[in-house]
This record gives structure tokens, C-alpha cells and sequence, in this order.
């Protein structure tokens, strides 16, 4: 009778601890996204590309930026602006910049430069656009791409790309 209370006392045992709940990793993504264009911008560097919004676990985004085009060791600065692409908008988030080895960059975005915090639910509807530029300094008006993102239109027209307005 002793064995027998013991094997159920290990079973139960078993059974509680393969049951319990496995906490999803926060940083892990979800498997949802959603991948907007970037067009050749205004002078041609020979670049497009795509930008991807990645939801992870906790809600936030994971802002991927993929680009085609000439490699080298620049780190090309990149930008999330508010508005469209053709209107002199302020930066809403400086992103990791992309590396020209590998034409990718990578961006957690947990807050905009005005301090407000933004989950990747919000940033889909967003009224923005993305900038990648040559550089900064004097190359920080030479745009390699851009593109709207969010709810706005996302075609191109590379004559109607305006400058940043802060950066």
C-alpha cells in the first residue's frame, strides 16, 4: 500500500511540474510584422531596401532595416520621422544605424524623442516615414532611402523627398 501511495504521490508530482505554464520570453517576437518599401532616394546611391516592424512578446517593436545595394565599412544613420516622407518633419527616433557590410540594421524602439512610449500596435498606425542617410555632417542631407511607413500612402516619388527638419 506504501508503494502504491508513492507512485501516486510521483505522479501527481510529475504531472504539476510538466503542467506548469512555460513564461513566454518578453524579447522573443511573436511572429508578427509587417514590411514596408524604401525607394532610392532623392540622389542615386544605388540602395533600396525594406524596413520591417517585428512585435515581441512584451508589445514592443523590433525595427529591421534591410538594404540592397553597394557594401562597404559605413555605418549609414537611420531615422523614424513623423509625417510623410515629403514634408521638412522632425525626428520621432534615432535608430541603429545601418552597417554597409551587411545592409542591415536593428532598432528596439521603446520611446520617441518626445518621451512617449510606443508599442509596436501603435508604431503600424504611425504617421511616419524612415530615412537612411549617407552620413552625418555634411552627408546628412544625402538621403540612400526613404519611405512611409504606418498610415500613410506608401508610394514613391524621390523629386517630393523633403530634407529633415531636426536631426
Amino acid at each position: 500500500m506504501k508503494k502504491h501511495h508513492i507512485l501516486v504521490l510521483a505522479i501527481g508530482m510529475l504531472a504539476m511540474v510538466s503542467c506548469k505554464d512555460e513564461e513566454a520570453d518578453p524579447a522573443a517576437l511573436t511572429g508578427k510584422s509587417v514590411t514596408y518599401s524604401l525607394f532610392t532616394g532623392s540622389n542615386d546611391w544605388g540602395y533600396q531596401g525594406e524596413v520591417t516592424f517585428s512585435e515581441r512578446n512584451d508589445g514592443l517593436a523590433v525595427i529591421g532595416i534591410k538594404l540592397d545595394g553597394p557594401t562597404g565599412t559605413s555605418k549609414f544613420p537611420a531615422h523614424l520621422h513623423f509625417g510623410q516622407y515629403s514634408i521638412e518633419a522632425d525626428m520621432a527616433a534615432m535608430l541603429n544605424p545601418v552597417d554597409a557590410a551587411t545592409g542591415e540594421g536593428k532598432t528596439l524602439l521603446t520611446q520617441l524623442t518626445n518621451g512617449d512610449e510606443i508599442s509596436y500596435a501603435e508604431l503600424i498606425n504611425f504617421d511616419g516615414h524612415i530615412k537612411v542617410h549617407l552620413g552625418d555632417g555634411d552627408n546628412k542631407s544625402l538621403i540612400l532611402v526613404y519611405g512611409n511607413v504606418g498610415s500613410n500612402p506608401t508610394t514613391a516619388n524621390a523629386a517630393n523627398v523633403a530634407n529633415c527638419a531636426s536631426w
